[in-house]
């Protein structure tokens, strides 16, 4: 799949679901695609299945888990888990996310025998991350208005001052690789070429009310 393609679609997804959630229901609540999903989806769904199979897979368990939500069935599995649980599982996704963001700006890296270990301290991203985070968490206390996005953009700036980070623009077009995948256009104009060609060597149109005319290129008279 084109990762210029899947990264839209995710960034799309997410600002038109978050704005629905604020513009609709007015709740200061984010919406975006699950990490879990995101990781079962690229480590186990993809690689044995195409990615046709994968996104439909998807896109039909969306549709069933919003079955689940609109009918009680949702609420009673939720209430039927352990408060205890739910913590846990939400503090795991957090470590998850954090190990991945420490991975990232280099806090920690690979270790063959303890599996993680800490990073080399004294390089400016780890420098630049750890300055960061504390900057967020001093906004935060202070009760500061945007301050994680405050934090973000300061870290951002001064990186791109420091040669670390390039200018990339504030937005561009996404760049989508040509003859990655089979498009559904490419897809409809084959059919349609194949079509028009059966009908000419029949030397008739085509009958769009039989299916089978379609296929084998021959109408009524």
């Amino acid at each position: 799949m084109d990762k210029n393609a899947v990264f839209v679609a995710t960034c799309l997804a997410a600002a038109i679901a978050s704005a629905m959630m604020g513009l609709i229901s007015n709740y200061p609540i984010a919406l975006a695609a699950g990490m879990g999903l995101n990781a079962h989806f690229a480590f186990v769904v993809d690689p044995k299945f195409s990615c046709q199979i994968a996104l439909g897979a998807m896109f039909v368990s969306g549709i069933l888990f919003f079955i689940l939500s609109v009918l009680p069935v949702r609420e009673w599995i939720i209430n039927s888990i352990r408060k205890s649980l739910k913590m846990a599982i939400s503090a795991g996704i957090g470590l998850f996310l954090g190990v991945i963001g420490l991975q990232a700006c280099g806090f920690v890296v690979d270790h063959p025998v303890t599996l993680v270990t800490h990073g080399d301290f004294t390089k400016w991203p780890v420098i630049l991350a750890g300055l960061g985070f504390a900057a967020m968490i001093a906004l935060d206390h202070d009760k500061v208005p945007g301050g994680i996005i405050i934090g973000v953009l300061a870290v951002t700036v001064v990186a791109m001052l420091l040669g670390l980070q390039k200018f990339g623009g504030i937005a561009s077009a996404a760049r989508f690789r040509s003859g990655s995948s089979p498009s559904c256009s490419r897809s409809c104009s084959s059919i349609c070429s194949t079509i028009r060609a059966r009908s000419s060597a029949s030397r008739t149109a085509p009958d769009f009310s039989d299916p089978t005319a379609l296929l084998h290129g021959s109408g009524k008279r």
